[in-house]
């Protein structure tokens, strides 16, 4: 949280800790999950029944891509294989399509704020693809829930999304104009997806706000990031 609200990222088993870097982004420390099963949890982080969300992150990460199956599964194919394995903050669903999640790889950055609902799209994941790959560098990532409408900002720039064959979006609708995230856990996972599926990257930074930012309020976190991580850009 931004204020101090108590809630604090734990692990209480040492074997599942992810591992402290100094010095890691512009002189700062950051939480390095080795892929291995290392995983962090806010109990509680509740979102359920909200109608504004707003996820921030920096990280780097050796994941390419969401939509290649060995990026996620560890090979080709798998039986119920799912592209919300390998998020690096997930809260969970507790019923159909209760899914939130933010994944920003070195290809592309896919999300969902899960309102309980499919749409008309098939399985609802805006993506946006990068026009060239991170590689290993670090970025920040902004997505806002804003009602029926979810946005995504990168490197303090609004990003066009795809949502199935549809043509690409600022403003990617919710599935039915739902407005209410419905149907997730109250458990903020970060370093693992879903059903213990080990992320790999480094972490410097987790934000969350329990309301969409109105947009003077987003760019001065923006400029926050950017100046706290990376003042040479």
């Amino acid at each position: 949280d931004v204020v101090d609200s108590g809630r604090r990222a734990q692990q209480p088993d040492a074997t599942k800790r992810p591992t402290l870097v100094a010095n890691r982004l512009n002189g700062r420390p950051v939480l390095r999950f080795d892929g291995s099963g290392q995983l962090a949890e806010v109990r509680p982080l509740p979102v359920n029944g909200l109608t504004g969300l707003t996820v921030a992150l920096v990280n780097a990460t050796t994941r390419k891509w969401l939509s290649d199956p060995s990026e996620w599964c560890g090979r080709a194919s798998e039986a119920g294989c799912s592209n919300t394995y390998n998020s690096p903050l997930l809260w969970d669903e507790t019923g159909s399509w209760g899914l939130v999640f933010l994944s920003p790889l070195q290809g592309e950055v896919v999300f969902r704020f899960g309102v309980g609902a499919a749409g008309t799209r098939g399985e609802y994941k805006p993506t946006y693809t990068r026009p060239v790959s991170l590689g290993a560098a670090f970025s920040y990532t902004v997505a806002v829930h804003d009602r029926a409408v979810n946005r995504l900002f990168v490197q303090g720039e609004a990003v066009a999304l795809k949502i199935g064959a549809e043509a690409p979006t600022y403003e990617a609708p919710s599935p039915e104009g739902r407005a209410t995230i419905a149907n997730t856990s109250d458990v903020l996972r970060i370093g693992s997806g879903r059903f213990d599926k080990a992320w790999q990257g480094d972490i410097a930074e987790v934000l969350v706000y329990r309301r969409a930012l109105p947009d003077v309020e987003r760019r001065a976190l923006e400029r926050y990031l950017a100046c706290t991580y990376f003042p040479d850009r």
